[in-house]
């Protein structure tokens, strides 16, 4: 056996032995919970969309956010605010790969896991540790990018009072499929004390941010 088959068996093997150490990945009620309540949204907006928040090297934990449904969108989540503090990078998670002998599904997910347990534990030391990271509020909207959009589709018909003779091509508009995305409107930084206020007083906020249609800094308490 050469050096590289050698290598590939023992990265299938070591494979094999994560997944049943971690069978009960999938089950992990605070995993379940960081998807399902749409904090892992709020990561991938921070992290990919809001441009003015640099958090490469960092880990991003989302200590403050509110969400609400939205006509038309689903599953997508909209937000009200999203509130995050960063962390340096100090563990890194031991990924596996297309030699572990497991499907790219498998792979991916399992690598989505890795990494928010790997962060989990790592913000927890620096935490307890007494480190507190740069904290930043992100207010986005939540748009279909297709509003107000259509295609054109030609039939062969007529009006329905017409009578049969008058069967012709006919244009009809119909609306494009929703296409949803997030658009930044505000990034500040925020200090502790401004977190406390919006976690105090969040109902009362809510109830400002439905008056106005949309949030601001300023409802937010933040100038």
């Amino acid at each position: 056996m050469s050096k590289n088959e050698k290598s590939n068996v023992q990265r299938k093997e070591l494979g094999k032995q994560m997944n049943k150490k971690n069978e009960e990945w999938r089950k992990d009620p605070d995993y379940i919970s960081y998807v399902s309540s749409g904090e892992s949204a709020a990561v991938y907006i921070v992290r990919d969309i809001a441009s003015d928040v640099n958090t490469d090297g960092m880990w991003i934990d989302i200590i403050s956010f509110n969400t609400y449904q939205k006509r038309g969108a689903k599953d997508r989540w909209a937000f009200n605010w999203i509130i995050a503090e960063l962390f340096p990078r100090k563990l890194i998670p031991e990924y596996i790969d297309e030699n572990s002998g497991y499907g790219d599904r498998y792979i991916r997910e399992y690598n989505r896991y890795l990494t928010w347990s790997t962060a989990h534990k790592d913000i927890d030391r620096q935490r307890r540790g007494g480190y507190h990271g740069p904290k930043y509020m992100v207010l986005c909207d939540l748009i279909n990018i297709n509003s107000n959009k259509f295609k054109i589709r030609t039939i062969y018909a007529k009006k329905y009072w017409e009578p049969q003779e008058a069967y012709r091509n006919m244009d009809i508009k119909e609306p494009l499929e929703p296409e949803w995305t997030y658009k930044i409107q505000a990034v500040k930084k925020v200090n502790y004390r401004q977190v406390k206020y919006i976690e105090d007083n969040k109902w009362d906020i809510e109830k400002k941010i439905r008056a106005n249609g949309q949030a601001t800094p300023e409802i937010l308490g933040i100038k």
